[in-house]
């Protein structure tokens, strides 16, 4: 097998960077307190958190307003159905040219299985089909999913009123540390929180697509076609990132691990909704590929999960997670609003393009092309985004047009969502290493602080053969290498 990283040791790694001892590098990941009163405001822990919600890493920084520029008074209307990117979504096309797209896919699907395609080999297509089918039944012939209303089942059997207890009352406060509880324990990861009427940056009521859902002065939701009008008393937008991998993903484009994650949070996330139905609260499930009605990106970043970047459209985390499939769940529980983050994920992007290096559409711009992110936006459809935030021209087109030149059905019979042709943007972002290397928290730290390195960890990030693409040979290692316990991999 060929090698995937080069020989630069740990040590030569830190002797460039000027932290010759592992004294220096646990002095830079400690953080700082200036008396007792500090210490005793955070609970064990929490002492390396930035918000009082979750534990993050010391060098996260809270700010008052994201790292990237919104203004929301210049959001154009949605021109197509999908709310986020658009990139992948076949509801901009008409249907004569959604059936060619469809054919094309299918076509694909079984050249790669017969041709041995890798990355796409039978058993990588079976693979991904198994690790997404979630709860299927099959009615004259035809296999279909569990539904995923909105608003929930509500079918609990065990609430409040049925228990005889009064209505709940808890604070903000206890209702936020509850609601990340419980969310983990279900099986989410990261949660941000964000007030839907927070209008100092234009009203975020328009990062609705009325094609799917509106805000209305109700009691309780109301539905008018397929879109559903939620009632503004729910006020907080709660973004919930999946405990997804990223391990297995450069090896095989189809990977059964990052899928199932997928398929399960459908589960997880109601879930969720029926505990909070049992205490009396509704919520809704509006931001994610199911029920795509608001860019589960842009409440990640004014909610502090993540930073924008480069590659225009996911999360960057500071826990390595770059493209998690987020969740936007819409509550009218009471909560608090979490604050945006800088870990100088955006500064870095102006002298990296690891991800514009990776892109084979060629839809990402390059350092070279675009360093810093502009105002200057093409509006057209399928394009990103409209001109409401100050970002990196992505061209979608190009990014989808090679989507649906190189992807295969993985999935049911009667669906036709592309499954498991690309994601090299999010998989090779410098940030996507988790924190568990002492160089990678090292490196992440530094970044955090400073921009005077940037040029340099991006150059040592492609030395060490992270933009390595695989081979036949490695994508076929997945069904061989020994993979460890799941708690070995989270």
């Amino acid at each position: 097998m060929s090698k995937f990283h080069c020989t630069v040791t740990r040590r030569d790694f830190m002797k460039v960077l000027g932290l010759g001892t592992a004294s220096t590098v646990t002095a830079m990941s400690t953080p700082v307190f200036h008396d007792l009163d500090e210490v005793a405001c955070r609970s064990a822990g929490e002492f390396n958190s930035t918000t009082a919600m979750q534990k993050r890493p010391w060098y996260v920084k809270e700010v008052d307003q994201a790292t990237v520029e919104i203004d929301l008074t210049r959001r154009t209307p949605f021109v197509g159905m999908h709310a986020a990117t658009g990139v992948l979504s076949g509801r901009q096309c008409t249907d004569e040219e959604n059936a060619l797209k469809l054919q094309m896919w299918a076509d694909n699907k079984l050249a790669a299985a017969q041709g041995n395609r890798p990355g796409f080999t039978a058993r990588d297509q079976i693979s991904a089909a198994a690790s997404l089918v979630r709860s299927a039944y099959t009615s004259g012939g035809v296999v279909y999913t569990l539904p995923t209303p909105p608003q929930g089942f509500r079918n609990v059997p065990l609430t409040l009123e049925n228990l005889g207890c009064p209505k709940w009352g808890g604070s903000p406060e206890e209702n936020t540390f509850m609601l990340r509880n419980i969310i983990r324990q279900f099986g989410g990861g990261l949660m941000g929180i964000a007030r839907i009427d927070n209008d100092f940056q234009g009203s975020r009521e328009t990062m609705f697509n009325p094609n799917y859902a509106t805000l209305i002065d109700a009691d309780d939701y109301i539905m008018n076609g397929s879109s559903i009008g939620i009632p503004r008393k729910c006020k907080w937008a709660v973004v919930i990132t999946d405990g997804d991998l990223n391990d297995q993903s450069r090896k095989t484009v189809n990977s059964p691990a990052y899928f199932a994650f997928v398929s399960e949070k459908y589960e997880w996330i109601h879930k969720v909704q029926n505990f909070l139905w049992g205490l009396g609260f509704q919520s809704y499930n509006v931001g994610d590929a199911g029920n795509p009605a608001t860019p589960s990106n842009f409440w990640g970043f004014v909610s502090g999960v993540g930073e924008y970047n480069r590659t225009h459209n996911p999360c960057v985390t500071p826990e390595g997670n770059v493209g998690n499939g987020a969740i936007t769940l819409i509550t009218e529980l009471p909560l608090c609003e979490t604050k945006p983050i800088d870990f100088g994920v955006l500064r870095f992007c102006e002298t990296c393009g690891v991800c514009a290096d990776a892109c084979p559409a060629g839809a990402i711009p390059t350092v070279g092309e675009q360093k810093e992110p502009t105002w200057e936006v093409e509006i057209q459809p399928w394009r990103a985004s409209t001109p409401d935030h100050r970002r990196y021209p992505n061209d979608s087109h190009k990014c989808a047009f090679w989507y649906m030149t190189n992807a295969t059905l993985g999935m049911l019979p009667n669906q036709g969502r592309p499954v498991g042709a690309c994601g090299r943007c999010a998989n090779f972002c410098v940030f996507s290493k988790g924190v568990d290397a002492i160089v990678h928290e090292a490196v992440k730290a530094t970044v955090a602080n400073t921009s005077l390195l940037n040029s340099f960890f991006s150059t040592m990030d492609r030395q060490a053969g992270y933009l390595h693409e695989p081979s036949a040979e490695e994508r076929e290692s997945i069904w061989i290498d020994y993979i460890g316990p799941m708690t070995d991999r989270r």
